[in-house]
């Protein structure tokens, strides 16, 4: 049917980001210090990086599909292993964050 998108996440220097990049995002984007990414800040993360907006429930999905210990929220190491296999919430043809 339709082709997978892909999406390059650039730095500041207009360089593919890198863990130490992300890893600022992660942190930027921890607005309660939890060390933890929620659905809200996920939201926001996509929002800022890629322009979209997903739905609270799609959100829950990305979550969900790299939560490795089930807390329903992103540690760094998650957060990270969403971006690098670029969660689909189980449809590819709804890829929310594919990295080229």
């Amino acid at each position: 049917m339709g082709n997978s998108a892909s999406v390059t996440l650039l730095n500041e220097n207009s360089q593919e980001m890198n863990d130490a990049d992300l890893e600022k995002v992660f942190r930027a984007h921890d607005a309660d210090n939890s060390d933890s990414i929620d659905v809200a800040e996920l939201g926001a993360i996509l929002e800022s990086l890629l322009a979209i907006k997903p739905s609270e429930s799609t959100l829950k999905d990305l979550i969900t599909e790299v939560d490795i210990n089930n807390d329903g929220v992103l540690q760094l190491d998650e957060f990270l292993q969403l971006v690098r296999t670029g969660a689909h919430c189980g449809d590819p043809r709804r890829r929310a964050l594919t990295p080229a």
